[in-house]
């Protein structure tokens, strides 16, 4: 059976590493390689990456030779995969070379996490993940970005990407772009599925884009306009009242304001109402948020 073309691209860039690195990582590097081609990745791109990480280990290895140990990995990648070094440039993802970034994204909500890793595996970042619970439509895309303060001006060099919701709502964090040559450590939160009881992280808008009272019409509302609607929702409601929270069975006055609300969990809201409201207030959330 004729081996796929890129295996022979990605096993001749890991073939560049130093012995040390190929004995320690070379078989994970080919399985990830495999992980990232089966999810749509361009094998050339993969093989040109590790090219890259093989010239970066180079010089770590051999100072006192770097510059002829990183061009002599870089011609022998070039001679085994059977491609110039100017074509194997011009196949670069622009994300990685061009703007010297690297665009880490999620394509399957399912494996969300697992995407991400590959990639800051492949690219040797020093960036962990954790998944947290969250609302149904903030499953497989980014909650949190948390960088090391460790390095000056590091949380403005990652650079959250914004797309579609679980669903196809907008709003949400699909990806997110480093540096090529990132210094610094970071942490990436990412939405599952929450469990039986688990608060939701972060306590989403309850009217945000995807979520529970989306384009509802209940914002700028009063508690008694807004009272069917909530109990059609079958949750248990927690009233915050400026500073004062109550019970869902005690409903603060029919005449005070919706003014705001968060997604505790699936069984938990908490509805913010207030003495004062805009006229336009609900108007202009539906038409930011594209009801």
């Amino acid at each position: 059976m004729t081996r796929p073309p890129h295996d022979r691209l990605i096993e001749a860039a890991v073939r560049c590493y130093p012995t040390r690195w190929r004995d320690r990582h070379g078989d994970e590097a080919i399985e990830l390689a495999a992980l990232l081609v089966r999810d749509g990745t361009s094998g050339v791109s993969v093989a040109w990456s590790y090219l890259r990480g093989a010239a970066r280990e180079q010089l770590v290895v051999r100072p006192t030779r770097r510059l002829g140990a990183t061009v002599a990995a870089l011609l022998v990648g070039a001679a085994l995969i059977g491609l110039p070094l100017v074509l194997l440039d011009s196949l670069t993802p622009a994300s990685a070379d061009s703007s010297n970034e690297v665009i880490a994204s999620i394509s399957n909500r399912n494996d969300a996490a697992g995407q991400l890793e590959s990639v800051f595996k492949l690219h040797h970042f020093n960036v962990g993940l954790e998944e947290v619970p969250s609302s149904p439509s903030q499953v497989g895309s980014i909650l949190a970005v948390r960088p090391s303060a460790a390095v000056a001006g590091e949380k403005a060099v990652l650079r959250e990407m914004p797309g579609p919701c679980a669903g196809g709502a907008p709003g949400c964090i699909d990806a997110i772009a480093l540096p090529s040559r990132y210094p610094g450590s970071a942490e990436v939160l990412v939405g599952r599925p929450a469990k039986a009881g688990e608060a939701y992280f972060g306590s989403p808008n309850l009217f945000g884009p995807g979520q529970m009272l989306h384009c509802s019409g209940l914002l700028g509302k009063t508690v008694s306009t807004a009272l069917p609607t909530l109990r059609g929702l079958h949750v248990n409601v927690v009233w915050d009242v400026g500073h004062s929270r109550r019970g869902g069975a005690t409903t603060p006055s029919g005449s005070l304001y919706v003014v705001g609300g968060n997604a505790l969990s699936a069984t938990s809201v908490s509805i913010h109402v207030s003495s004062k409201t805009s006229a336009n207030h609900d108007d202009e959330i539906s038409r930011r948020r594209r009801c």
